[in-house]
């Protein structure tokens, strides 16, 4: 009976133990920014104008085992010349600690929509522990949706600024 017990609290330690080496912690921060820039194509394909000005309320998580694969998403709120409300959707490779390339989708759905990729180049300069400065030069090109004249794309070239800050 002894021994049993032994063999079980070895086991029973053995289990806990191993599960804790390979435990994941999952990192969590957001971020808010303010973005504007320029944009072109549609129906005046070869004019250039000052871009919709864009709020971007969002998070990222990536898990500390591979701190370098980032995953992110964010709420947008284009507030002139008119409203819009959307979303996009983001994967990003940290380069360095504070720089990464990152790619995906964005999409406005509210009045009326606008679907189409972006990318961008994330700069972050640290303010503290766990808070940075955040500059993010950014391309969108829009090529689906019922506010985009016939067959045509938008691109825009934004400058996001915000802060970035783990949760």
């Amino acid at each position: 009976m002894r021994s049993t017990i032994v063999i079980l609290a070895t086991v029973l330690l053995f289990l806990l133990k191993s599960r804790s080496a390979f435990a994941q912690k999952y990192v969590v921060a957001g971020t808010a920014e303010l973005a504007s820039g320029a944009e072109g194509g549609g129906d005046g394909a070869s004019v250039v104008r000052r871009a919709r000005t864009a709020m971007r309320l969002g998070g990222e998580v990536y898990v500390d085992e591979s701190p370098k694969d980032i995953i992110s998403a964010a709420g947008l709120v284009e507030m002139e010349p008119r409203v819009m409300v959307g979303a996009d959707a983001r994967y990003g490779h940290k380069l360095s600690e504070r720089f990464s390339l990152n790619a995906g989708g964005i999409g406005y759905f509210l009045p009326r929509t606008l679907f189409g990729g972006t990318a961008d180049a994330t700069f972050r300069f640290p303010l503290g522990k766990e808070t940075a400065l955040q500059i993010a030069p950014t391309i969108n090109a829009y090529f689906l949706g019922n506010d985009l004249p016939q067959g045509a794309v938008v691109f825009q070239a934004l400058l996001r600024v915000g802060i970035y800050v783990k949760l």
